[in-house]
């Protein structure tokens, strides 16, 4: 009893194969990219303002409004 899984498996395979490349081209074309390029230090403030964001929400309990970059990033000591 033969259930055509083959002839499948062969369509399903060129489909992603096909869409693998069209991805590694837009990938390398810069789709993807939105141009925005953070210094290590850049994303560490995010990253900190991040965390003492949810830190503040699970100690409220609530939700807080998403507030802008803070203009002073947090040190490790703060937290």
């Amino acid at each position: 009893m033969v259930l055509g899984f083959g002839e499948y498996i062969e369509e399903v395979y060129a489909a992603y194969e096909q869409h693998r490349l069209e991805t590694m081209d837009s990938i390398k074309g810069g789709k993807w990219s939105n141009g925005a390029v953070m210094s290590e230090e850049e994303a560490l403030a995010e990253q900190q303002r991040m965390f003492a964001e949810a830190r503040a929400r699970m100690n409220s309990g609530g939700t807080l409004p998403k507030q802008q970059a803070d203009p002073e990033p947090l040190l490790d000591s703060q937290l």
